[in-house]
């Protein structure tokens, strides 16, 4: 049996990794802007159980959720949410192995930031610039 050996070369965009961000981020956002609202109900809830006149006393947006209700944040919003985040993390680890730099440090930003409801577009766009990171593997 013959062996071959084979050499493979690959450019890596940075414009594909911003359109896959620019894709997930709607549904990371949503997904968070639910599961921010749902904590809000419960708290809300169970402060008028226990001292029904505070209820009067919350800013509008607060009385918005708790007349309106409507944020139904189900477990399968919740795996949806573990889903796109995980999807991000492994983006961001991929990226990293291609563009061979460390991602030690940035990764636990990033999961910080991913987890916040404050996470922006442009925060991932700054967690994924590899320009800026110095130590190499």
């Amino acid at each position: 049996m013959k062996k071959i050996h084979l050499d493979i070369t690959f450019i890596v965009s940075d414009e594909s990794m911003k359109s896959a961000l620019r894709l997930a981020y709607p549904i990371l956002s949503k997904g968070l802007q639910l599961q921010h609202e749902a904590k809000l109900i419960d708290a809300i809830e169970d402060i008028e159980l226990s001292d029904g006149d505070s209820i009067n006393n919350l800013i509008p947006y607060c009385l918005k959720l708790v007349e309106n209700k409507s944020t139904e944040y189900n477990s399968k919003q919740a795996i949806m949410l573990e889903r796109i985040q995980s999807y991000i993390i492994d983006l961001f680890n991929d990226w990293c192995r291609f563009k061979n730099v460390n991602r030690k440090v940035k990764l636990a930003k990033l999961k910080e930031k991913i987890f916040m409801k404050s996470c922006t577009l442009e925060d991932l766009y700054n967690l994924f610039d590899t320009e800026s990171n110095i130590e190499q593997n």
